[in-house]
């Protein structure tokens, strides 16, 4: 299990827009040292906001699955205080 987004006082998606910039997937590997790349995965019933903290990790978020997904980068600090 890795790490998730989960703020407590908005949704993971009002958390992505005012804090996130979005990027496309190919871009998740190269992202600056002062952010994270994030997945916003829907699983139909519920997203998810998994920060992409490893190689192996982005290759398990990369992996074409069905769900759709979005990509974005996010500030370490901010992305670290709503981690769950």
């Amino acid at each position: 299990m890795g790490y998730y987004i989960n703020p407590e006082d908005m949704s993971k998606e009002e958390f992505l827009k005012l804090h996130g910039t979005p990027i496309r997937s190919v871009d998740v590997k190269s992202v600056p040292n002062d952010t994270l790349p994030v997945c916003l995965v829907d699983n139909g019933l519920f997203t998810a906001a998994g920060i992409i903290y490893s190689s192996q990790e982005a290759d398990e978020f990369l992996r074409v699955d069905g769900r759709r997904k979005q990509w974005f980068s996010a500030l370490r600090g901010q992305a670290a205080a709503v981690l769950q």
